[in-house]
């Protein structure tokens, strides 16, 4: 993953091209292209952080958010186009996987 220091990088994304600047935040691309870009001195580097609570905000990425939505979820996000739907969708899983917690099993023959 790396983040663009200097100039303007055209990242290609379904048949568009997108320009990536220092404001645009982390992306990924391919090892090769990353460390050209980052050998050239237009790029640099970013590690992968994860919190231990799966924290994540509006600010991040596209790329960001659908990175945790996969990683942390299991949430397929390829048909997700926005950030606001890939929070969304992590929103209800957590929902859901909430639920799950809070439901008591008790053996069977026993009552509550």
């Amino acid at each position: 993953m790396i983040r663009i220091i200097q100039g303007t990088y055209g990242k290609r994304e379904n048949g568009t091209i997108i320009p990536m600047t220092s404001e645009s935040g982390t992306f990924e691309l391919t090892a090769e292209k990353e460390k050209k870009l980052v050998d050239r001195g237009v790029a640099e580097y970013v590690a992968i952080t994860e919190t231990v609570n799966n924290e994540y905000n509006e600010k991040m990425t596209l790329d960001e958010l659908k990175n945790i939505a996969n990683k942390n979820y299991n949430i397929d996000t390829s048909k997700l186009t926005s950030k606001k739907k890939v929070i969304e969708a992590i929103e209800a899983e957590k929902q859901k996987n909430s639920n799950n917690e809070n439901q008591t099993l008790l053996p069977p023959g026993t009552d509550e």
